[in-house]
């Protein structure tokens, strides 16, 4: 079973939740909390399919292939599954904002490195 935020599980608790609490507050029926937690459970969902995570890596390393500064870690694919996300163990530095870049190349790296790479 799944668990939403407020303790929750199941496909729709964090729905009937929020559901439960307009029942009973003007405040959670003016936040419209059955909605927040409808569009929470979809998100939760997508954030911790660990497959489609796999893909989204996938996605990304293909984005910054050209790029020889950059790399994604490749996804054992073997062990991934909904609920586990295996990725190979690599040495690098994570691309931060005082990432020690020479200016020209951070510019140049900056708009593929939106995500979770490492910089040789």
């Amino acid at each position: 079973m799944r668990s939403c935020p407020t303790g929750a599980t199941s496909s729709s608790r964090c729905a009937d939740r929020g559901s439960f609490l307009e029942e009973r507050s003007e405040t959670a029926r003016l936040l419209q909390l059955r909605a927040l937690g409808e569009e929470l459970e979809v998100h939760l969902r997508s954030e911790l399919d660990f497959v489609e995570e796999a893909a989204n890596t996938a996605l990304i390393a293909r984005s910054v292939e050209e790029y020889d500064d950059l790399v994604v870690p490749q996804v054992i694919r073997p062990l991934v599954t909904e609920r586990v996300l295996v990725l190979e163990r690599i040495d690098g530095k994570k691309v931060t904002a005082e990432h020690g870049l020479p200016e020209e190349q951070a510019g140049r790296l900056a708009p593929t490195s939106s995500a979770a790479t490492s910089a040789r």
